[in-house]
């Protein structure tokens, strides 16, 4: 939760800042969705803490883990937090890294814009068909074979319509995170070897429009700044207003867990 709350209210307050203060989230619709070190912190954000954080919590417990210890649902988890989250983040880092060190502007802006699209939604879609299959399928991890090779262990527990269609769920978003890490190596690389030199390079802001300031002629004629804070009202209400749709998120789908918990047939012999 602190994560949850620290984070986006540290981009609502500099949206606000640049005059982005109508309603609650007039700072989110007009963040640069386009700049793809952008883009990336918020997906991996999102992966990381919403999917991979509330999905960790939940079969962490040592009641929900009998479930879900050895199903496809853990690798799911994990596939949201480092493969997607951790994964973003350093790619959205570099994208501002790498034309300051090595002095050289984005190679292939366009390309760079969509990168942290496709490879999230690749990831997204990817998790989804995993964390389906293991949650609602029971498929086994840690396995080479999920029909264990036609033994009656197997017992046509792992076969049927909807595993087929979780596995190519799967295997659609294993295509598009793949095409989308590729366009990361080619934009990366590109840049480091073919862009064009700069001593100021952009730093990686390939729309730098979306961070210019909107500002107003004062009284003197100098520029200012649209929006002026108020000390006695609370800089992030936005922030606050997702953080709080975050916990009851949290809350149902854990209580939801211990719904279906309940829910299991125990054998004791």
């Amino acid at each position: 939760m602190i994560h949850a709350f620290t984070i986006p209210a540290s981009v609502e307050v500099a949206q606000r800042e640049k005059g982005h203060v109508r309603g609650l989230f007039d700072w989110l619709r007009n963040a640069p969705w386009t700049e793809p070190g952008f883009s990336a912190l918020v997906l991996s954000f999102v992966m990381f803490g919403v999917l991979g954080g509330i999905s960790g919590v939940i079969i962490g417990g040592v009641q929900i883990n009998m479930l879900a210890h050895n199903t496809l649902t853990v690798p799911a988890h994990f596939h949201m937090t480092v493969v997607a989250g951790t994964t973003l983040a350093f790619m959205g880092i570099t994208y501002y890294l790498v034309p300051l060190i090595f002095r050289r502007e984005v190679f292939l802006p366009s390309w760079a814009k969509a990168q942290p699209w496709i490879y999230g939604l690749g990831m997204l879609v990817f998790g989804i068909g995993m964390g389906f299959a293991g949650h609602l399928e029971g498929l086994p991890r840690r396995h080479f074979d999920i029909h264990f090779g036609g033994l009656p262990l197997a017992n046509g527990v792992f076969e049927g319509a909807a595993v087929d269609l979780y596995l190519a769920i799967m295997g659609i978003g294993a295509i598009l995170a793949f095409i989308g890490g590729g366009m990361y190596v080619i934009v990366a690389a590109g840049t480091v070897f073919l862009g064009r030199r700069s001593t100021t390079p952009d730093i990686g802001r390939v729309d730098a429009q979306a961070f210019a300031l909107p500002t107003v002629s004062g009284a003197s004629g100098e520029p200012e700044p649209e929006a002026h804070h108020d000390p006695n009202k609370f800089e992030a209400p936005g922030t606050f207003a997702l953080a709080t749709a975050f916990l009851v998120l949290f809350a149902l789908l854990y209580a939801y867990s211990w719904i279906e918990l309940s829910e299991v047939s125990w054998v004791i012999r």
